[in-house]
């Protein structure tokens, strides 16, 4: 993706490329020692020393300041390729200002701090939070926090103890000392505490099961859970009634809730800023397998533009071919390259690609890809899997985003049961085009004669273009329906699907037309031809029919605002917003009551409700079978930057597993001071750049390695990136040492700016926690704001083994 094409639909995808590899953060060091004929002094900036002129040290100054302490790319080639080095000496001998100590910021020399360049901010790394992906409120009744005190009775040996919470089905209770007990053990309760709120019902011996155990310092703490729940129906009775009238001390365990929305939240936060094009695939009827749908967010919209050609709005054959799809159910990675060109005569551009499972050698897919740079519009993709099988959505929450669809249509409520029940997998895109540019190493210097390429669903011999193989595929199976993640329902209130005649005056003309949707202040008329109208333009319209039975009302000259228009099959879609007004009560009563006597009759429209519902479910799925981590970048004025949290989906995935450090999740060892707030600085750069809300590409993406050496035990990782050399010729050398040993995983980082979500149904779950606890629901809403960047580690081990071997 490195040049400019005319066509005005891509023409911004491939400047801003440029834009920004350009405003990357640099990380190099610069030596201008034999580059210019004036001595150099020694400076040091981020770890960096620096060997700089006068010249150079002006241009250097001038271009952190302007990018807020950042040295970028720009900055870097700017002061090496210069005007007074020797190497353009000879073209331009322009002379450079000398270096003013008293006008411009001075850098930190190494004897001398400088307390006028900009601060670096603070980072304390300590192993992130995980936040699981998918969780959600899996805690089916209330439990209240209350100490009473109780008699257990375990292993025939009556022990004293007190509730720390406790619900219908189960408890928290405390008993003093270590005692000898497994999971599975049986127990039995008396609640000597309850006595006078049970009123005559028995509360002693109330059988239990543990379910887990801790020991503490003071004692040992049970998890218990009924064994046998629903058989005594008083004792049930007694404990809900407890918790229904609880006394106002006594607050419900609200963690359940405060772990679902945390869970929820940052879900919704990465599925809408993730870099990655998720796509979900089923099986079609005759049990082939397809891509049903995939999602368009604004974290991918770079990487989505690739895919819009001048004759298709989008168009992603290359990942519905059934070969490419096989592989991925059998869990294994693809690699494919892609270029536009118009070809057969025409001016439609067409996407070529293949993927590298389609050659014999990696040599020769290597050959395809030095081929496929070649081209000005140019793409290349990893293709992963995630988890296998599908980890579907919560029944409660999908429960929750369909609820107001069920309500209104259960048909397309059961539509849409079907396509979620009808995934197999999920599967993600990622942008590998500068990964390929830098680190692939093409040997082979052309294509094999034979070389062919997938154009839609037929196979083309390269060099001649004809078509050697063609797949019979349904034009469904080739254009999956598009998902916007972050669509939330923009009605205030319900569209009647109603057709009735009604007259539209356009400035001195009448037009005879029909509704096609009425609510209490809007309306869809379908006119005929095509019709100049503006966006905005007060109208009048008679409801002609209406009119004929409501002869005491005027329903003729209704005034109406243009919200929207739109063209289809020759005729012009009105969306019409009523202007209402002091005298308009009489209208605003009859459309009250034409509505109330016949909403039974009159499907509702429910195209916006089942946008939203599938953005919502599709959007948790995507995040819940992940097969990268997820992290968040946080930033808070007192501790500073850090990476507080990372998302994965609830039970982790491979890559999880494979790089964990130790026992149970343990990822700190990943991020070094230096890396987070290298990322962070990288994550402010890009935010201030003109067009970063309508999706420029999130520019900061670099490699890094986990691996085993002489230092490390078995459970135990080292981790290198390439912000630990000096140089590109460093790095590469330390990349061939790690890969020569046994135990490497390469991984790939791409981080950006976190574009902030906005949610009815956040702000609901945060007052809910909010009358339980006013502290959980700050510290989590404060933890929500905090939040800079979001980014993604996946696997490259694969694609860096294939190179090296």
């Amino acid at each position: 993706m490195t040049a400019v094409t005319d066509s005005p639909k891509v023409t911004s995808y491939f400047k801003k490329f440029k834009t920004s590899q350009q405003l990357r953060p640099c990380y190099q060091s610069i030596d201008m020692r034999g580059r210019v004929s004036d001595p150099c002094g020694r400076y040091l900036f981020n770890d960096r020393i620096h060997y700089l002129d006068d010249r150079s040290l002006v241009m250097y100054q001038e271009g952190v300041k302007r990018n807020r302490g950042v040295l970028t790319m720009q900055t870097f080639e700017s002061v090496i390729n210069a005007p007074h080095t020797l190497d353009q000496a000879g073209l331009n001998d322009t002379r450079m200002p000398v270096a003013n100590n008293d006008a411009v910021e001075v850098l930190q020399q190494e004897a001398e701090p400088e307390e006028n360049f900009p601060v670096e901010l603070n980072a304390t790394i300590t192993d992130p939070e995980v936040i699981p992906f998918g969780y959600f409120k899996e805690r089916r009744e209330p439990r209240l926090q209350i100490i009473c005190e109780a008699e257990a009775l375990l292993h025939g040996a009556r022990i004293k103890g007190v509730t720390r919470d406790l619900s219908v089905s189960g408890i928290r209770f405390f008993i003093e000392g270590n005692h000898s007990v497994r999971t599975g053990d049986e127990i039995f309760i008396s609640f000597m505490g309850m006595q006078r709120e049970a009123e005559g019902i028995d509360v002693y011996d109330i059988p239990y099961a543990v379910v887990a155990f801790d020991y503490q310092d003071e004692g040992t703490l049970l998890r218990l859970q009924r064994t046998n729940p629903g058989k005594q129906t008083q004792f049930d009775s007694c404990i809900a009634s407890l918790i229904k009238r609880r006394d106002p001390d006594h607050k419900l365990d609200i963690e359940d809730d405060c772990q679902s929305a945390q869970a929820w939240y940052f879900e919704r936060l990465y599925a809408e800023n993730s870099a990655f094009i998720p796509f979900f695939v089923s099986k079609d009827e005759a049990g082939n397998l397809m891509v049903q749908s995939v999602a368009l967010t604004k974290g991918n919209q770079f990487l989505t533009r690739f895919f819009c050609t001048n004759t298709d709005n989008y168009n992603f054959t290359p990942l519905c071919l059934p070969l490419r799809l096989q592989v991925l159910q059998d869990q294994k990675s693809l690699l494919i390259a892609m270029y536009r060109d118009q070809g057969d005569g025409d001016r439609s551009q067409r996407i070529h690609s293949a993927a590298c499972s389609e050659f014999s050698t990696h040599e020769e897919f290597l050959g395809f890809v030095k081929h496929a740079l070649s081209y000005p519009e140019h793409c290349v993709v990893k293709v992963m899997p995630g988890s296998m099988p599908v980890k579907p959505v919560s029944t409660a929450k999908t429960a929750l985003f369909s609820s107001k669809l069920r309500s209104l249509s259960s048909e397309q409520a059961g539509l849409l049961d079907e396509q979620i029940a009808a995934l197999k997998f999920v599967a993600y895109i990622a942008d590998m085009t500068g990964w390929a540019q830098q680190s692939m190493e093409v040997t082979s210097d052309q294509l094999k004669s034979d070389a062919r390429v997938w154009v839609g669903s037929e196979h083309r011999i390269i060099e001649t273009g004809e078509v050697c193989d063609k797949l019979e595929m349904s034009w469904r199976n080739l254009n999956p329906d598009l998902i916007r993640f972050g669509y939330a329902e923009r009605r205030r209130e319900h569209r009647y699907l109603a057709k009735t005649a009604v007259s539209v005056q356009l400035r001195e003309e009448i037009v005879e037309g029909l509704t096609q949707d009425l609510s209490w202040h809007g309306l869809r008329v379908l006119l005929p031809g095509k019709i100049n109208v503006k966006q905005g333009a007060m109208i009048k319209v008679g409801l002609t029919t209406m009119q004929e039975k409501r002869h005491k009302i005027d329903l003729m000259n209704i005034p109406y605002r243009i919200v929207q228009h739109l063209f289809k099959d020759e005729a012009t879609v009105l969306m019409l917003e009523r202007i209402s007004g002091n005298r308009d009560s009489v209208t605003d009563e009859f459309f009250a009551e034409l509505i109330m006597k016949n909403r039974h009759k009159m499907p509702v429209d429910t195209i916006d409700v089942v946008n939203a519902a599938t953005a919502s479910i599709f959007e948790a799925m995507q995040s819940s079978n992940t097969a990268a981590m997820a992290f968040f970048l946080s930033m808070d004025r007192k501790s500073g930057v850090s990476l507080q949290y990372l998302g994965l989906p609830a039970g982790g995935n491979v890559l999880a597993q494979n790089i964990s450090r130790g026992d149970g999740y343990n990822f700190g060892y990943l991020f070094s001071q230096k890396l987070v707030k290298a990322m962070y600085d990288a994550v402010q750069l890009q935010a201030r750049q003109p067009g970063a809300e309508q999706g420029v590409r999130p520019a900061f993406e670099f490699d890094m390695f986990v691996y085993q050496d002489g230092s490390t035990t078995e459970d135990e990782f080292s981790v290198v990136s390439e912000f630990d050399s000096a140089d590109t010729d460093e790095w590469k050398a330390t990349c061939q040492s790690i890969m020569a040993g046994k135990e490497w995983r390469g991984l790939h980082v791409v981080v950006s700016p976190a574009h902030a979500i906005e949610d009815k149904l956040f702000d609901t779950l945060l007052a809910g926690i909010r009358k339980e606890s006013k502290h959980r629901a700050i510290k989590l809403s404060d933890a929500v704001v905090s939040i800079a960047g979001c980014g993604e580690i996946f696997d490259i081990t694969d694609e860096l083994a294939k190179m090296s071997g």
